[in-house]
């Protein structure tokens, strides 16, 4: 009888310890992996901006590239497309999943040093450990929006380094008038999107950090 007592007392006792430690990983925790997620995605952004301003200095190298040099500033453009096709689609990741997964995409369930499961934030979640309000609606549009031009002048500068590679002279250069010019004004328009983004982003970091903690809801 003793034995039995005593190993229901050890269940009771293993269930509110894991109980406990669920509890914490919820309340400590959570909010960082929001911050770092949104982190990661405001890294990218900034570093397309990068790659992106890089790609258009390398356009226009090439387009002004005197016949001796034209082979050298072909081959930097074309890395440069590389590196931003590498760049585009940590995007892509990026503004599919803040669209179809909303705010879930941010707090995905992972092990943590404690191995603790962390819930999506979502509705079916059935809890509330962080209230970011519509802060990621505006995130949502802009990733979109992003994506779009992403494709869009990524596609334009494909085309050049593609066309170019075959026959690379100052007269096949000038051809390509048409699709340069489109690159470019493609190019201010991605400069655009990737600004908005950001704005956005910084707002959806705002309501995090004002966001109230688990259980504060409830005070």
């Amino acid at each position: 009888m003793k034995t039995g007592i005593w190993l229901t007392s050890l269940s009771v006792m293993a269930l509110f310890a894991t109980s406990l430690s669920i509890a914490g990983c919820k309340g400590l925790n959570l909010r960082t992996t929001i911050s770092s997620s949104l982190q990661t995605v405001q890294d990218d952004l900034e570093y397309a901006q990068l790659q992106v301003k890089d790609t258009e200095d390398a356009l226009n190298d090439l387009i002004v590239a005197p016949d001796a040099d034209l082979r050298q500033a072909y081959e930097t453009f074309s890395e440069r497309v590389d590196k931003l096709t590498g760049t585009g689609a940590r995007l892509v990741r990026h503004a599919d999943g803040i669209y179809y997964r909303d705010r879930s995409y941010f707090v995905e369930p992972e092990a943590s040093a404690n191995e603790c499961q962390y819930p999506r934030l979502s509705n079916r979640a059935g809890t509330r450990p962080v209230e970011l309000g519509e802060a990621f609606d505006p995130l949502a549009e802009r990733s979109l929006q992003v994506k779009r031009a992403l494709r869009e002048y990524d596609f334009d500068v494909t085309q050049i380094r593609d066309q170019l590679s075959a026959h690379l002279t100052p007269r096949s250069v000038e051809a390509m008038n048409f699709i340069i010019r489109k690159a470019q004004a493609d190019g201010e328009s991605l400069d655009y999107a990737l600004v908005q983004a950001l704005f956005a982003l910084q707002s959806a970091k705002t309501a995090q950090m004002e966001a109230a903690p688990v259980g504060a809801a409830r005070q």
